[in-house]
């Protein structure tokens, strides 16, 4: 059997559904698992990482929380990129990310102006 590749892992993501950024962070973005799993929320992260060659890698993964708001490490969901996939996985976190920021932004805006209204 071979071993799952970027693309797999993605491609697996990307049933996940966005709802924003992960609040206090700016390299998580926050989304729910498919309805089979009721509405666990999974944060989709990654980190920078040198070796002992200096080589730079960068480790994406999956971390989720429990009922008490603890995180929780997906262990089965993580991969690390190397070379030509580190391009490709930052390309895809923006274009999450993108609407990750731009579900918040609507989300405070609203927030503003119902606050406004209830105070006026």
């Amino acid at each position: 059997m071979a071993l799952p590749t970027l693309t797999d892992f993605l491609t697996s993501w990307d049933k996940l559904t966005v709802i924003g950024m992960t609040p206090e962070r700016h390299d998580s973005i926050m989304t729910l698992a498919p309805v089979g799993l009721n509405g666990v929320k999974v944060a989709i992260e990654y980190r920078h990482q040198v070796n002992h060659r200096g080589e730079c890698s960068t480790i994406a993964y999956l971390v989720s929380y429990d009922e008490y708001g603890n995180r929780v490490s997906l262990r089965n969901q993580v991969y690390g990129c190397f070379g030509d996939e580190q391009e490709q996985f930052h390309q895809w976190f923006a274009n999450k990310m993108a609407g990750a920021v731009e579900m918040d932004a609507r989300r405070g805006t609203e927030l503003n102006r119902a606050i406004d209204e209830a105070l006026a």
